[in-house]
């Protein structure tokens, strides 16, 4: 095997419960977090010399939504999961990355996390390195909080400042609308707005409230605790709450700090239809997604002959 293709999937925030700042300047969280169907696809092709591995990073053809993708190679996620792997074996991986994004950056949605985490699988994969479990998700810790979540997939409550995984049986495929409007919000803006909101006697994050959810969830139910601060932060959000809430019949939710939106959807047709309308009324991108316990990281290997 020489070639490998990855497909990092985006995640959903169905319930997000955060907590005051610890000792150590981060925020403990209890969430509910589930992969869905809009991918981003990774590209990894073993190469035979001894020269530096390359990076490039594009917008996949059938991308709803793009931007700049021009940040500096040390800062790449990606390219920061590559070396951290290299430096855990020993050797030298040696590969052309490939990365085509359809996942939005500054969404919400987990993409730059996703990525490294199929960096990290990929690799092992296409130079059958022999990396446990265990080991992985510190690795992937070690990279961002919600990296760890992307190893594993599927529905799960995640805890602590992300290390904490743990499978969610969730047997229902959920459907929805993903809503993208033209706001990028930054993740420690919003965690920023959410300490100057805070009381001072914040309650602690809530993980029985979450896995109640788990067995009842409705289109009214997901709950986010950073929405008052991602409104505060980026204002222009309300409009688009109000006028998806219109049209929609039913509450919209904001996934992790934003800006995306999702609304829950009773099947695949009337998710497929009311992206139709949003799309029609808000002229943004909408997509009709799915969300269930088989979307998992998924790859396909090729020998290139």
């Amino acid at each position: 095997m020489d070639r490998i293709l990855v497909h990092p999937p985006a995640k959903l925030n169905l319930a997000l419960s955060v907590g005051a700042l610890d000792h150590r300047g981060m925020h403990p969280i209890a969430s509910w977090m589930s992969t869905i169907t809009l991918c981003d696809e990774l590209t990894l092709l073993k190469l035979t010399n001894d020269g530096p591995s390359r990076f490039a990073t594009l917008w996949h053809e059938d991308a709803v939504v793009s931007g700049d993708l021009d940040w500096p190679l040390a800062t790449d996620l990606v390219a920061r999961a590559h070396r951290l792997l290299e430096s855990t074996v020993g050797r030298s991986l040696t590969v052309q990355a490939t990365l085509r994004k359809r996942i939005p950056i500054g969404g919400g949605l987990g993409g730059g996390s996703s990525d490294a985490a199929a960096m990290l699988l990929g690799l092992c994969q296409l130079f059958d390195l022999k990396i446990g479990q265990m080991t992985l998700m510190k690795l992937a810790h070690s990279l961002g909080s919600d990296v760890p979540f992307f190893i594993q997939g599927g529905h799960a409550l995640v805890e602590g400042i992300g290390e904490q995984v743990t499978p969610i049986s969730c047997e229902a495929e959920i459907h929805a609308v993903l809503i993208f409007p033209p706001v990028m919000c930054s993740s420690g803006t919003v965690y920023g707005i959410f300490d100057e909101l805070a009381p001072p006697d914040l309650p602690e994050v809530n993980p029985e409230k979450i896995t109640r959810l788990c067995n009842d969830l409705t289109p009214e139910n997901p709950f986010n605790d950073l929405s008052k601060a991602a409104f505060k932060g980026f204002p222009e959000l309300e409009d688009y709450l109000t006028t998806i809430e219109n049209i929609a019949e039913r509450p919209p939710h904001l996934s992790g700090s934003g800006s995306t939106f999702f609304v829950l959807c009773d099947d695949p047709l009337h998710a497929e239809h009311l992206a139709a309308a949003l799309n029609a009324e808000l002229k943004i991108p909408c997509l009709s997604i799915s969300s269930g316990q088989g979307v998992a990281m998924t790859a396909d290997s090729t020998d290139n002959r």
